[in-house]
């Protein structure tokens, strides 16, 4: 790697600097990745990480959600339709 003179007369390296930059690189290699989930103790793998998941549960948790949306929606265009319509029932 070739130094280069700066206009004060020092050239471009600094060895604290290299030695933060360093010490930072080493940190940040052996940090561990986060937990994601919920593992029993006994089952936990350890240096493991978890998958993300397949298609196949992502599809099934798009048809939960739009099932969800569906429901609510319903239900609140049943409770609106009877808001409507209440006043048309009473004699």
């Amino acid at each position: 790697m070739a130094s280069t003179r700066r206009a004060d007369g020092r050239n471009g390296t600094d060895p604290a600097r290299a030695a933060r930059k360093a010490a930072k690189t080493a940190a940040t290699a052996q940090a561990p990745a986060p937990k994601q989930g919920y593992e029993p103790e006994d089952e936990l793998d350890l240096g493991a990480s978890v998958s993300p998941p397949g298609a196949a549960e992502v599809a099934e948790s798009l048809l939960d959600i739009a099932g969800e949306l569906a429901g609510a929606g319903i239900s609140a265009t049943r409770r609106l339709l009877g808001d409507a319509l209440s006043p048309l029932r009473r004699p």
